[in-house]
């Protein structure tokens, strides 16, 4: 006998099988006998057709509802037959309508039922109903939700959850990695202290959630948090989010990003800096080998000479990118037409004439 494939005599005393509900054991000795059935086939193993049996199992509501020990009723069973497409057209309005009243119209609304509708994957109606289901704890409910990945609508609907600690639902929501889903409705969750969550996303590199949602949370220190996010390179979730710093004196972050050789978010957003000389900092770009940066954002670059950046351009030898924007050039003279000619760019040239009108040669 292949010792690999024999198979042992199941001790029904073992404590595992004896925490099993009546149902969770049913379903799984008929699982037995099928992959016994199936074990019997030549090279069944081998071939991986017991294993992927087994697995598309573990993937089917009915081995969930065994695992859960849910009890299936004959109005459970025709409810989640009943379609339940979100409702964003008049015909799925319809059905979505008539799935709630076959909802509301089960008599007992018990945990039974929410489990099963969130492992259906209708949890979208149970989130509509949820102020039906009275006397159950919304708690374990919660936990059910964030167990079968639906952990987001919590935090989105939180204020329909009843007598729920927004603490504890707060860790088991960063705990299952959904720190967006924490940060984007911040303001639900009462008696969290922000800072430790800032903290934590920090730690665990979700700045960007923390830069996008920066308005929401209380008691942060902006400059102190600049400093944290320049030091961890992470500057596109700042410098996308720059309105949102309040009181962050502009000028001096730009200093600190040119310290650190990350000009181009400088360049890249420049539209949201204040107080600065647009004609100076292109001049510091192209000194600094990043000419790129300035043609490509030219128009962001207010009040400045396009002639004198395109003159600046050719004698650092970036003409190249002259042609590569052309277009977000204004009033360029003949002499930078002539050149652009003269390096092999007659096709960017014509395609854009409007670079070379006579009028604002200043932006």
């Amino acid at each position: 006998m292949n010792r690999l494939h024999s198979r042992a005599e199941i001790n029904p005393e073992h404590p595992r099988i004896n925490k099993r509900s009546e149902l969770q054991q049913q379903y799984r000795d008929e699982l037995a006998k099928a992959l016994t059935a199936t074990h019997k086939e030549k090279n069944a193993w081998e071939n991986g057709s017991a294993y992927r049996m087994l697995k598309g199992a573990k993937q089917t509501d009915e081995y969930h509802f065994a695992e859960e020990g849910i009890k299936m009723t004959p109005a459970i069973t025709e409810l989640l037959n009943t379609p339940n497409d979100m409702p964003d057209s008049e015909f799925l309005k319809n059905k979505f309508t008539i799935f709630l009243k076959k909802l509301e119209a089960i008599p007992d609304l018990n945990e039974n039922l929410t489990k099963a509708l969130i492992i259906n994957g209708k949890w979208w109606a149970l989130v509509q109903k949820l102020d039906k289901f009275q006397g159950l704890d919304h708690g374990k409910i919660a936990d059910f939700f964030i167990k079968y990945g639906q952990g987001r609508l919590v935090a989105e609907n939180l204020e329909k959850f009843q007598r729920l600690d927004h603490k504890k639902i707060a860790e088991k929501l960063i705990g299952n990695k959904l720190w967006g889903a924490v940060a984007e409705n911040l303001e639900k969750f009462q008696g969290l202290n922000h800072r430790e969550v800032a903290k934590k996303l920090l730690e665990n590199k979700k700045w960007e959630y923390l830069a996008q949602n920066l308005e929401k949370f209380e008691g942060i220190d902006y400059n102190q948090l600049v400093d944290i996010l320049v030091e961890k390179g992470n500057l596109h979730a700042l410098t996308e989010n720059l309105e949102k710093f309040k009181g962050l004196d502009h000028q001096k972050f730009a200093e600190k990003l040119f310290e650190h050789k990350k000009w181009r978010y400088i360049a890249q957003n420049l539209e949201k800096f204040e107080g600065l000389d647009h004609q100076e900092l292109a001049d510091r770009l192209i000194q600094a080998g990043d000419a790129e940066y300035v043609a490509e954002n030219m128009e962001k670059f207010k009040g400045v000479n396009h002639n004198q950046i395109a003159e600046k351009l050719s004698k650092a030898w970036k003409i190249r990118y002259i042609a590569q924007y052309l277009e977000k050039f204004k009033g360029l003279e003949k002499t930078v037409k002539e050149e652009l000619l003269y390096e092999w760019f007659k096709k960017e040239v014509n395609a854009n004439p409007q670079a070379f009108e006579e009028k604002n040669k200043t932006a």
